[in-house]
């Protein structure tokens, strides 16, 4: 069986328990993210919408996430990977 439940290919009805709660990167603070599989999602209080992944001119992969103070927040997937000790 598959670990997550898509019904379409941005929504997610759950992610499983080792998901990793993304509440901190670079000294911002964040609510209802989650990283899973090298996705940023974001809960929404029904399902897990699954971010964009852009990238910047050098190549380097980045979502924005909105902090708790509403501001919009460029992470990077290496430096959130390094700072979660995923790599």
């Amino acid at each position: 069986m598959d670990c997550c439940h898509i019904t379409n290919t941005k929504t997610v009805n759950y992610l499983p328990d080792d998901a990793i709660v993304v509440d901190t990167y670079d000294n911002f603070r964040f609510e209802f993210y989650y990283f899973y599989e090298d996705k940023f999602y974001h809960y929404n209080g029904i399902n897990f919408d699954k971010l964009n992944i852009n990238e910047n001119f050098k190549g380097d992969k980045f979502c924005v996430l909105w902090d708790v103070e509403s501001n919009p927040i460029p992470v990077k997937f290496n430096k959130f990977k390094v700072e979660k000790d995923l790599i």
